[in-house]
This record gives structure tokens, C-alpha cells and sequence, in this order.
């Protein structure tokens, strides 16, 4: 497991399950139960659902995909086990679509929880619509935009690209604010 994921995973935790005062939990993807385990036999569950129900696991982190989320959903639920479910960065955009006692981590105006969206984009899609609204607007405001592409030009476009200001979807600033990170501040989502 990266660092970052580790960050993740323990982001989840510090911040949202063990304020809750939740004793008893497990982890579904990074650092816990595969998302991409596979049944003994047809028919069987992906995930030890059945045995967290007996040992009294009060939450499950789901730190995978939308699939991964929604499939362990659809086991629990399956079993009539009503842990709350914790997931991750990369499946809150899951949230809105599962009904019960949940919450997302997100950062800026992600995930959207706005209802009638058949299939909210995913973090990482959220990603790319900021970066490339950041890249665009920085080579417009360079006069790139038809322009021939020279190397002064690409010279000037990192420079630029640390002063533009964009609304963004995934954190609350609007841009690099001169430096060369975003800042983004991880809040929790209750489901709506």
C-alpha cells in the first residue's frame, strides 16, 4: 500500500469512525478485504458479510471503486446486516444511490449528491475536468488558444497555470494560488 492510500485509509478512520465511537470495524479494499475477491463457488457472497454480522462489526470502510461499494451494499443488505458504511474518495460518488446510514469523504463540491444524476462522474473524472479547466484557461489567458505552438509559449504556461483562478470540483480553492499544489481539505458526506 502507497502512502497516499495509507493516508486514505487512516483518514477514514481517525476522522470518521472512531468519533463516532464505532469498536468494531473492517476495511473493504486497500488494506482490507480485496473489492476484486472472487467467490468460492457460484452463488456465494464476495465478502465475508455473514461473519461480520456474527462477530458485531458496527462499520465497514469501503476505500474502492463505486462497484465495489454498491456490490458490498448489495451483500449487506442481502443478509440484513445494517453496519454503517464508510466509503472512500474513489466510490463517494456511490453515496446518493444508497439508501441507510452512510457517508462519503469529500473535498470541494465532490461527490454531488444531487438527485436525478444517472451516474455521477468518479473522483478521479472530477480530477480531470479540474486539471483541464486549469490547462485551458491558463493557455487562453496566454493567447494559445489557435495560436502556433512555440517553446516560449509552453515556457510561460506553467507560470500561468500557478496565477489562474477557476472554480473547481474537487476542493474549495480556485486555483494553484502560486504555488504547486492544490489545496484540498477532505469533509465528510452524509448521505442525503
Amino acid at each position: 500500500m502507497s502512502f497516499s492510500q495509507q493516508r486514505r485509509v487512516f483518514g477514514i478512520r481517525s476522522c470518521c469512525l472512531e468519533r463516532r465511537n464505532l469498536s468494531k470495524w473492517m476495511r473493504v479494499g486497500y488494506g482490507g478485504v480485496d473489492c476484486r475477491a472472487t467467490p468460492e463457488k457460484a452463488g456465494q457472497a464476495r465478502f465475508p458479510v455473514r461473519d461480520w454480522k456474527q462477530e458485531g462489526v458496527e462499520a465497514v470502510a469501503v476505500l474502492g471503486p463505486r462497484s465495489c461499494a454498491l456490490e458490498l451494499y448489495a451483500e449487506a443488505r442481502e443478509q440484513r446486516f445494517t453496519p454503517l458504511i464508510a466509503i472512500g474518495l474513489e466510490g463517494a460518488e456511490a453515496l446518493a444511490t444508497m439508501p441507510g446510514r452512510r457517508f462519503a469523504l469529500g473535498a470541494g463540491s465532490f461527490p454531488s449528491t444531487q438527485p436525478g444524476v444517472d451516474l455521477a462522474a468518479d473522483f478521479y473524472q472530477a480530477l480531470g475536468h479540474d486539471a483541464g479547466g486549469l490547462v485551458r484557461k491558463a493557455w487562453a489567458q496566454l493567447g494559445g488558444v489557435g495560436a502556433k505552438v512555440d517553446e516560449r509559449l509552453k515556457a510561460r504556461l506553467p507560470r500561468a497555470l500557478a496565477d489562474i483562478s477557476t472554480p473547481l470540483e474537487t476542493t474549495e480553492t480556485t486555483g494553484f494560488a502560486g504555488k504547486r499544489r492544490l489545496l484540498r481539505r477532505l469533509v465528510t458526506r452524509e448521505a442525503p
